[in-house]
This record gives C-alpha cells, sequence and structure tokens, in this order.
C-alpha cells in the first residue's frame, strides 16, 4: 500500500459512517473489520471534526499507523496509549 495512505478498520458491530463534505471525505464502514485506506493528509484534516475524532478516541475506528496515532495524540511518543 502506498506510504500515503492509511488503512482503516472499523471496530464496531454497527454501521459507521464518515462524511466531512468540505474535504471531502465519504467513507461506510457496514460491518466490524471493514476496512478502507484513507490518503494521510484527508485523514488528518478530518480527524480534527469531532465526530471522526470521537470515532478514532472511543475505538470504533482503528489504524496501525503509529505515526498517525502519535500525531493525532492518540498513543504517546515512547507507543504508549493515551
Amino acid at each position: 500500500m502506498d506510504n500515503n495512505m492509511i488503512m482503516v478498520t472499523s471496530a464496531s458491530d454497527f454501521t459507521l459512517v464518515v462524511n466531512v463534505p468540505e474535504i471531502p471525505l465519504h467513507k461506510t464502514w457496514k460491518k466490524r473489520g471493514a476496512k478502507y485506506p484513507i490518503d494521510r493528509k484527508v485523514l488528518l484534516q478530518a480527524y480534527y471534526n469531532p465526530a471522526v475524532e470521537t470515532l478514532f478516541r472511543e475505538g470504533m475506528l482503528t489504524t496501525n499507523d503509529v505515526e498517525f496515532l502519535k500525531e493525532v495524540g492518540l498513543i504517546e511518543e515512547d507507543g504508549t496509549e493515551n
């Protein structure tokens, strides 16, 4: 996968929708384990939408991209969770 793409996975049993028209970003995860690659710059912009931030902070959306998680403050520089 392209280094500019971040794989985002649903950890929810329910359908999750991210719709941030000003970016534009629209993705729908229909089941747990569904994955979509999202451009790093787009995801960073979308993260600062309160609804998107909540989906990540509450663990409904996840990623294994440590650099992204550090950048948005979900984990510390040493790799521990915030």
